[in-house]
């Protein structure tokens, strides 16, 4: 909102649709409209400081919940800060206007405990339904916010390359640590994009891979795009868009 001219007839839309479920994933291609801390928190003069900045992102999380309204939202921030991952911290532009398709390209956490990505998931959460959060430094920081979500997803797509083990390892302890914060809330798992990758499935929906094993996994989700590979006449690109549902409908057979 502000910087975009569609942004105010999309959300109009999205109200006068009054659908269920609207999915929000803040995505990664825009740091600065995804990432609330994309500065690593350090300490300057003998200082801890932390950088957490939420100029750009409540205005586009506030249009949406104004316009579900009372319907139950999906909400998915899946872009964790680049500084967490092993390969360092990224140069994202300073222009939030401005794609990088290379800022979520890490494939190791930095923490094998998983403690700081779960910290940061706490934290947003926090802001997001608790009027406020505390930082890595102990020092509060307020909002206004005391949204309720319907669901949580964990991450997107295996963005970071992560293996079936890899990521049912982040989902359990960031769940673990939000299913306290959030009652009430449900969550989503794996948001797979790539296709017949059916050992992510069985891993994930394994109680015997997740740890604790009660772990809340209330449903899965997956991903599917239909495209051409340019403009054709209506009937082969009809026929190509069929082909493609008809092959995804028999994954989704092998999933179910």
């Amino acid at each position: 909102p502000g910087a975009s001219n569609i942004s105010a007839k999309v959300f109009a839309n999205m109200a006068a649709l009054g659908a269920d479920h609207v999915r929000h994933v803040p995505w990664f291609p825009y740091p600065h409209l995804a990432v609330a801390e994309l500065q690593e928190p350090g300490t300057r003069g003998g200082r801890c400081q932390t950088h957490w900045n939420w100029t750009l992102i409540d205005p586009i999380t506030q249009a949406l919940m104004k316009a579900v309204g009372d319907h139950p939202v999906v909400l998915n921030f899946a872009t964790t800060p680049d500084w967490m991952w092993a390969r360092g911290s990224h140069p994202y532009p300073p222009d939030p206007n401005r794609q990088d398709m290379g800022y979520n390209a890490g494939t190791v956490l930095r923490d094998s405990s998983l403690q700081e990505v779960v910290g940061y998931f706490h934290r947003l959460a926090s802001h997001y339904t608790k009027r406020g959060f505390v930082d890595e430094c102990g020092i509060a920081h307020a909002s206004q916010f005391e949204y309720r979500f319907a669901w949580w997803e964990v991450l997107n797509e295996m963005e970071h390359g992560l293996t079936p083990a890899e990521y049912t390892a982040i989902y359990d302890a960031v769940v673990s640590d939000l299913r306290a914060l959030l009652p009430g809330t449900k969550f989503l798992g794996l948001a797979m994009g790539d296709h017949n990758r059916f050992e992510y499935y069985r891993h994930f929906l394994d109680r015997r891979h997740h740890n604790p094993p009660d772990v809340p996994i209330d449903g899965i989700s997956y991903h599917q795009y239909v495209w051409a590979p340019g403009a054709m006449p209506l009937p082969r690109l009809a026929a190509l868009f069929f082909a493609q549902m008809d092959a995804f409908v028999q994954e989704v057979a092998e999933v179910e």
